[in-house]
């Protein structure tokens, strides 16, 4: 139902079938924590994949802004930094066709944009 775009229906069946969140492929889980009031799990349940989807997410913008991720040492703060240049970054935030992707209005992601994609993800453990 997810694939089809019906989330709520989506969140039913889950429920209904008794299948466990945490079983679900990733991608099954990334469209359904896009729509968390929907939700037929705890909040506990879910706090991997949505914090999963918050990496991706920041992951988009960081490439739309052209700006990096440079953590701290030992775990402390870290800063963004800008990655090549940002002109084409910025001129490509301020197009008129700004949406060429569905992704929230972000560019699509090309691996030669100025903030293409980190293996690091912000340091963050992947839990699947």
């Amino acid at each position: 139902m997810c694939n089809a775009g019906d989330i709520r229906r989506g969140w039913q069946l889950l429920a209904e079938t008794g299948l466990e969140f945490q079983h679900l492929k990733p991608s099954l889980k990334m469209a359904l924590v896009e729509y968390p009031e929907y939700a037929s799990v705890s909040k506990e349940e879910m706090r991997p994949a949505l914090e999963k989807r918050y990496v991706v997410e920041l992951q988009r913008i960081e490439q739309a802004l052209g700006v990096s991720w440079v953590p701290g040492r030992d775990g402390g703060d870290g800063y963004h930094t800008i990655v090549g240049s940002i002109g084409p970054a910025l001129e490509a935030l301020s197009q008129s066709d700004f949406k060429p992707s569905p992704d929230y209005g972000y560019p699509t992601e090309h691996e030669d944009s100025p903030g293409a994609r980190r293996e690091d993800e912000h340091d963050f453990e992947e839990v699947d």
